[in-house]
């Protein structure tokens, strides 16, 4: 029986990410890596395999590099925000952070030869909702945009 797409099973996997991430004490930089956390154990829950993680070059960071069940290679960019304030997560990646992710990803694939797969960049937007005193934590918005760029 296969059990990754069984949401009980998802949620239960992923709860103690999911209430760190919910920890209104954490600061910027410590709520990307929970995020990226969140995102990785989520992609392995639905059955993908991670090959890397916050892979750095000279241009830039891959925060994810898996591939799918489809055995597509995606270098997915994770963007965590409370709430949407200061714009959405799928908004703060620009431009010029879309341009640095592909020297980058191309920059791995040189580093780590792979088969011909076909390959594409995703984004997957995490939203946090910070629970009301008294309530319990909500799993986490999550949006994945494939073939973002």
């Amino acid at each position: 029986m296969n059990t990754h797409n069984d949401p009980r099973n998802t949620a239960k996997a992923l709860e103690p990410l999911a209430a760190r991430l919910t920890d209104g004490s954490l600061s910027p930089h410590e709520l990307g890596r929970a995020g990226e956390d969140y995102a990785c154990a989520l992609l392995r829950t639905h059955g993908w395999r991670v090959l890397d993680r916050n892979w750095h070059s000279r241009y830039g960071e891959l925060d994810i590099v898996g591939v799918d069940t489809d055995g597509c290679l995606v270098f997915v960019e994770v963007k965590t925000r409370r709430g949407v304030a200061h714009g959405t997560s799928k908004e703060a990646v620009t431009e010029h952070k879309r341009t640095a992710l592909r020297h980058t990803s191309y920059q791995w694939l040189r580093e780590h030869p792979m088969p011909a797969l076909a390959m594409r960049h995703d984004v997957m937007a995490i939203t946090v909702h910070l629970p009301r005193p008294g309530e319990p934590a909500a799993l986490p918005q999550v949006e994945m945009v494939k073939g973002a760029f």
